[in-house]
């Protein structure tokens, strides 16, 4: 949330952070509520930090290159 109040107050928005909180709140912070948390549930392997975790995407591609072979 950090990152979406500092693009909207100094990215030229003109957006205050009380404006940028209130959108957060009511629409960007439920839509990730019911669309990725409610996947993960169903999810087979989840990665800590994403594509940034350098080290669980190599292991995934070795075991996947291991399995395929």
């Amino acid at each position: 949330m950090s990152n979406r109040i500092i693009l909207g107050v100094a990215g030229g928005s003109g957006s205050g952070k009380t404006t940028v909180v209130d959108q957060y709140m009511q629409t960007v912070r439920p839509m990730h509520q019911a669309f990725v948390e409610g996947s993960r549930a169903f999810a087979d392997i989840l990665i800590p930090e994403g594509g940034r975790n350098q080290v669980a995407i190599d292991l995934l591609v070795s075991r996947l290159r291991t399995a395929v072979a």
